[in-house]
């Protein structure tokens, strides 16, 4: 005679359930997150990116307007503006170091330099003293020539706040005459970020 079916029980893994559990928690977390329509770039801006494209030291050669950031969770992007450019040189100092009196002649200010033994330079300048015309450059460089013709690719790029913003960092000068541009036993001086992250609010 067959056993009724009804006084069965089927084994069950107690892992089963927490596992399950862990499995549909992970899907959920790599769901994208909705586009916030408030942080699209509207005419404040459009404004702000302008006048960097307008800028002669910045000169950009790739222009955008400050945005959400891609797959964050409502970050926004505030770059709108960079550049590359080739310089020959043996050393990665002296070219930044050219680069940064130029943006200082433009009205640039330098704010941080760091000159990493055995990597490479990297430094920050800022301009503006309001919402709607603040502005940060970080200037990277990468080497890319050859041992008999050494060369860096020098790179620039521009952030502005971004509509949402309510505030912006503003940090204290370097001078042109003592940094590790000038001299490489000068400690390096770092500033907040600002090239994408939360909205700064009325505190930051």
């Amino acid at each position: 005679m067959v056993p009724a079916l009804a006084g069965r029980h089927t084994a069950v893994n107690p892992l089963g359930r927490p596992l399950l559990l862990g499995l549909l928690a992970v899907l959920l977390a790599g769901c994208p997150v909705a586009p916030d329509t408030t942080l699209q770039p509207n005419a404040v801006d459009a404004a702000r990116a302008k006048r960097v494209a307008a800028d002669p030291w910045a000169a950009p050669t790739t222009t955008a307007k400050a945005r959400e950031l891609v797959g964050s969770n409502h970050w926004v992007n505030r770059e709108v503006g960079s550049r590359t450019t080739t310089v020959a040189g043996a050393s990665d100092r002296p070219i930044v170091l050219r680069e940064v009196r130029a943006a200082v002649a433009d009205g640039w200010t330098l704010v941080a330099a760091a000159c990493p033994k055995g990597s490479y330079v990297h430094v920050e300048l800022a301009r503006g003293s309001h919402l709607d015309d603040f502005a940060r450059a970080i200037v990277t460089t990468v080497a890319t020539g050859s041992v008999t013709v050494p060369a860096y690719d020098l790179t620039v790029r521009v952030f502005v706040p971004h509509h949402a913003d309510r505030s912006w960092p503003r940090p204290a000068p370097v001078t042109l005459e003592r940094n590790c541009l000038v001299d490489p036993a000068v400690a390096a001086v770092t500033v907040k970020d600002v090239s994408h992250g939360a909205r700064f609010g009325s505190t930051d």
